[in-house]
């Protein structure tokens, strides 16, 4: 239920020779959810003000919808098919969904493709979790940390190498959630990563 791409949108001036586009990739049951709430949203002025409203409006302008399962293969085709275009740099964003993913292999894989299909100038923002951490998620009560399946250790070698495409990350690039260089206010300022085990990775093509 990200709202990325409504929330960033609109710090772009509408401009014809701004190509700038937020491409929404998730399953289709969630997509149609957010779709539907922000229909619903734009009904109701009880709760939504005009800026709240102006910003929808912006979003879907700049939003493409991708309905697909990343883990399956294909859904790079299905991206293309909405107006992709590698040549240009793009930043990929996949924030509170590796954990879910159901092996290595899988999770590599889709960064191999993400790199094959960016051009220089392209980064990629991930968040991971450690092995340990999604050891101790299978026996908390949170039915929902139940369900992670993987972690790593070492993100900056993981992403670094052949298999997952060769981006360039180093231990630098590697922050704990709540670090004040990947906080943006967001979060308390108390090294809750280092316990939750939740990092954030940038890396470069």
């Amino acid at each position: 239920m990200d709202s990325r791409s409504y929330r960033l949108g609109t710090g772009i001036e509408e401009d014809k020779d701004d190509s700038t586009v937020f491409y929404d990739v998730d399953n289709a049951d969630v997509l149609e959810l957010k779709s539907r709430l922000l229909a619903e949203a734009l009904t109701n002025d009880a709760v939504i003000t005009s800026e709240l409203r102006s910003m929808i409006a912006k979003g879907n302008r700049r939003r493409k919808i991708v309905m697909c399962n990343i883990e399956d293969p294909g859904w790079n085709c299905k991206l293309r098919e909405q107006g992709f275009d590698s040549s240009k740099p793009t930043c990929w964003v996949l924030e509170g969904l590796t954990y879910y993913l159901k092996n290595e292999a899988t999770v590599a894989s889709i960064f191999h493709t993400m790199h094959s299909m960016s051009c220089s100038g392209s980064c990629l923002i991930v968040s991971v979790t450690s092995k340990g951490s999604v050891e101790r998620a299978q026996s908390s009560k949170s039915e929902l940390m139940k369900s992670w399946r993987w972690g790593i250790d070492e993100p900056d070698t993981f992403l670094s190498s052949r298999k997952c495409g060769g981006w360039h990350c180093s231990p630098k690039d590697v922050v704990p959630l709540g670090d004040e260089r990947a906080n943006y206010g967001r979060f308390p300022p108390n090294r809750m990563g280092e316990r939750s085990g939740i990092l954030y990775v940038t890396a470069r093509c």
